[in-house]
């Protein structure tokens, strides 16, 4: 897991209790949100982004992540946030250091003052946010769904790569006989390097391990958990959704119908003149500076400044 803390001021700040917990989707890590996480906590916000199991840093076995092990560690890391904070009184803490300010031990309105946690999805990630609402609803306090890779009933086609029936029906026949073979995504879903433009060329070049999954996972999780899309739209949290209407990888389409079945009478959608990275708010920055397409600061300020303005109303 990695932390991204914003720097102590003089006084404790009241964002200092709210949290944003980021979830990444396939065949990518924690690091994903590096840029947005600086933005965000930058703003007096604690920022955490998780490497779900069997990705990044964390445990597990690589490329086939267990579903229902993820969404407890989840769990655990959220459950582990609230008790660091309500019983050691965490306030501003430093990028490089945890920072206690001894003042708020004694201030009975910052230890009553309700910790708010927000749990943020990108693409597949979505899918891992919205079970773990579904099964530990009591956790979170709010939902940021970002290009949802979910399958919608209504919508025949959710992207660009998506493979076709047949293809699929083939993916599920093997992986009843070899559940452990582990294959490359790409090859998998071959439309994928080439739709997904010089941002999966760069992830294939230099992350290739990451796109390792075995059939289980491919299938179970990428393909059949995505179909069960009903079980978890019973959502009544504020939930914030943002997608790109150029995104190729996942159809705004599939958010805006989302946002139509989702039950919640606190919503609210955005759509942004951008692809599946959102102006790579979302995206490795070491490997940023190797596109040709580069995108200013007033563009990904549109991203992180809506996150932050809606996390900020949800902290009142």
């Amino acid at each position: 897991m990695y932390e991204f803390l914003p720097e102590p001021p003089s006084n404790a700040s009241e964002t200092s209790r709210n949290i944003l917990v980021c979830i990444h989707g396939a065949y990518c890590d924690a690091q994903l949100f590096a840029y947005l996480a600086n933005r965000v906590s930058c703003k007096g916000y604690r920022v955490y982004a998780v490497d779900l199991l069997g990705h990044g840093k964390s445990d597990g076995d690589r490329g086939d992540t267990q579903f229902d092990d993820s969404l407890e560690s989840i769990n655990e890391v959220i459950l582990e946030l609230k008790n660091k904070t309500e019983n050691q009184n965490i306030g501003i803490a430093g990028r490089n250091r945890t920072y206690i300010n001894q003042n708020l031990n004694s201030s009975q309105d910052y230890k009553t003052r309700k910790i708010k946690i927000s749990i943020l999805g990108h693409s597949l990630g979505c899918t891992f946010v919205l079970w773990y609402v579904r099964r530990f609803k009591s956790s979170i306090d709010g939902i940021i769904l970002m290009a949802p890779y979910l399958r919608i009933p209504t919508i025949k086609k959710r992207s660009d790569v998506e493979p076709s029936s047949l293809s699929f029906l083939y993916l599920f026949l093997r992986r009843q006989l070899t559940p452990k073979k582990v294959m490359a995504f790409i090859d998998v879903i071959p439309k994928l390097k080439e739709i997904g433009g010089e941002e999966i060329s760069l992830l294939v070049k230099y992350r290739e391990d990451s796109f390792r999954y075995t059939l289980r996972f491919i299938v179970d999780i990428i393909g059949l958990r995505n179909n069960r899309v009903k079980e978890i739209l019973k959502v009544d949290l504020p939930i914030l959704i943002l997608h790109g209407k150029r995104d190729k990888l996942v159809y705004s389409e599939v958010s805006q119908t989302l946002f139509n079945m989702i039950d919640s009478k606190k919503k609210e959608i955005k759509l942004f003149d951008c692809d599946h990275w959102f102006y790579h708010c979302v995206f490795y920055q070491e490997l940023v500076r190797l596109l040709s397409n580069q995108h200013c600061e007033s563009d990904r300020n549109k991203i992180t400044q809506t996150i932050i303005d809606w996390t900020n109303q949800l902290a009142l």
